[in-house]
């Protein structure tokens, strides 16, 4: 197995910034109000499901999931031996085709998810896994 050292602030650092691309991408001037329609729920559905769920938690939950994609990038960025910004950005976009966007798929395929909620999710991780993967590599 492939020894490397962790950087902890670059992945936090990374997971962060993926974090919050989150809070400009679902704004209402951004994707919001067309991610809303395609979902045809309104404010009102989107308050009470804030209201009955745990927020926190959710947030959490979403920060968590980017620090591990941090963690495994900054794995695989060490092993491929991959340079610069732009390596790291390159192994973000082969990484989002190769799993996230591709099991993606299913949803549209199996569950009935509408086209453009796939393309709003999907584009934002790809965006946050290129962003991880271009922090980590610029990281000295």
């Amino acid at each position: 197995m492939l020894e490397f050292t962790v950087n902890y602030t670059a992945i936090f650092v990374a997971a962060a910034a993926a974090f919050l691309l989150g809070m400009v991408w679902w704004a209402p001037q951004v994707f919001g109000k067309a991610w809303q329609k395609a979902m045809e729920r309104d404010g009102r559905d989107l308050k009470k499901i804030q209201k009955e769920s745990n927020m926190k938690a959710s947030f959490g939950m979403s920060f968590l999931g980017w620090l591990l994609v941090g963690y495994v990038m900054s794995y695989l960025l060490s092993m491929l031996g991959m340079e610069g910004w732009q390596g790291g950005a390159q192994l973000g976009f082969w990484m989002w085709l190769g799993f996230t966007g591709s099991i993606g798929l299913n949803s549209v395929a199996f569950n009935g998810m509408p086209k453009t909620i796939f393309y709003i999710n999907q584009s934002y991780y790809l965006v946050g896994i290129m962003v991880i993967g271009a922090i980590l590599n610029s990281w000295s």
